[in-house]
């Protein structure tokens, strides 16, 4: 009886045990999860504010290289040919420029996406291989725990029956000796 209620007691701190390990890995995987999510919204936002700042950028430097088209052509009509060789080195220009920018947001974004991917993996990687870690040492205690139960059950067996068999045995031989000396 003693053995059983210990035997009760100790599942049931165990089970305590396992259920305490299971919430904290879940609150880590959520908390993981939030800060990844959370990260991805401020680098989206961040994106998007750039990208704006540069579309303003963008369109105030065209207006105003239209409005110096604009004077120029105004005050020197008789420079044609000088305000055709300032548009079209403004056109290539802005063309560069904008090419440039477009590459070198291409390139952060695509290094950044590349990042994010391999810490996400990395850290997924390491939940798994912590979730295995918890699960095998789990199944390798309750191995041990059945296994060293099944050894005391059969030593109290063996124990118990070698106590009846001594008692039967010395039961028979009084017998036989009362009876013999009647």
């Amino acid at each position: 009886m003693k053995l059983m209620v210990w035997f009760v007691v100790f599942l049931v701190m165990k089970l305590m045990q396992w259920f305490v390990v299971f919430l904290v890995m879940k609150l880590m995987v959520r908390l993981v999860v939030f800060l990844v999510v959370k990260l991805m919204v401020w680098f989206v936002v961040f994106l998007v504010m750039k990208l704006m700042v540069w579309f303003v950028l963008f369109l105030v430097m065209k207006l105003m290289a239209w409005f110096v088209v604009f004077l120029v052509m105004k005050l020197m009509l008789m420079v044609w040919f000088v305000v055709l060789l300032v548009m079209k080195l403004m056109v290539w220009f802005v063309a560069i420029l904008v090419m440039k920018l477009m590459v070198c947001v291409v390139v952060f974004l695509v290094v950044k996406l590349v990042v994010w991917f391999v810490v996400f993996l990395v850290l997924k990687l390491m939940v798994w291989f912590i979730a295995f870690l918890v699960v095998k040492l789990m199944v390798w205690f309750v191995v041990f725990l059945v296994m060293k139960l099944m050894v005391w059950f059969v030593v109290f067996l063996v124990m118990k029956l070698m106590v009846w068999f001594v008692v039967f045995l010395v039961m028979k031989l009084m017998v036989r000796f009362v009876m013999f000396w009647l």
